[in-house]
């Protein structure tokens, strides 16, 4: 098992339903998700990845995946209650 191939299984078992990402590296791990139901979001920088996965996480339903790493503001948030800091 590589290790593109981890990761991708790891999100998946994290049940992880979206992937905001800049496409400058992990492009194999982001090629072994094509076949799994996580949808992958490339963006052009940093910053509006990390915008867009905030914004995802504040209006996604609570029964969608539990949690969501926001790189840039490196906090976590918790999709169940998505005003708590």
């Amino acid at each position: 098992m590589t290790g593109a191939q981890l990761f991708a299984e790891m999100m998946e078992g994290y049940e992880v339903s979206h992937i905001f990402f800049v496409p400058a590296f992990m492009l194999k791990a982001f090629a072994e998700m094509e076949d799994r139901p996580i949808r992958r979001v490339m963006v052009h920088g940093k910053k509006a990845a990390a915008y867009m996965a905030d914004g995802y996480a504040a209006s996604a339903s609570p029964r969608s995946s539990p949690h969501l790493w926001c790189r840039a503001c490196r906090r976590w948030r918790n999709r169940a209650s998505p005003t708590s800091k």
